[in-house]
């Protein structure tokens, strides 16, 4: 199979884009941001510069990421066709098993976040950790 460089790279960045605007989304001073507030001279630059392109556009940025992955998705299962039950097989540990991993995390979060919160982090971080969980939501999840 090919393999498309190009479209990685591109891949790489819109998911980087993406794991950033989450990062700044837990800072208070990002999630309520407007141009009027007393904040930081680094909040000012990422909001209010051309750099808000790269920080802002997390939205834009999974549509890229989706769209190239299908592209290269279905690239890689035309030229495999007669072997889709393996190829399937490694798609499924590849994904499912970080993924259950990332599952136990949070639930370890939620269960040490959930109660007390972190103050100097943003309400939208610590109301993500006041959801109930149960048996059957973390099965919704998997």
């Amino acid at each position: 199979m090919k393999r498309y460089e190009e479209l990685d790279s591109i891949r790489g960045i819109s998911s980087l884009v993406v794991m950033i605007g989450h990062h700044l989304m837990i800072f208070s001073a990002f999630q309520n941001y407007s141009y009027e507030d007393n904040k930081p001279f680094v909040v000012y630059l990422l909001k209010e510069t051309p750099a808000r392109l790269i920080f802002s556009s997390g939205n834009e940025s999974v549509i890229i990421f989706f769209v190239l992955s299908g592209f290269v998705l279905y690239e890689s299962i035309q030229k495999n066709y007669s072997s889709y039950g393996s190829y399937l097989l490694k798609r499924i540990c590849r994904i499912y098993i970080p993924y259950i991993v990332a599952i136990i995390i949070a639930i370890v979060c939620q269960i040490t976040i959930s109660e007390y919160g972190i103050s100097y982090l943003s309400e939208w971080f610590n109301r993500s950790w006041t959801i109930e969980s149960s048996s059957s939501l973390i099965a919704q999840h998997i």
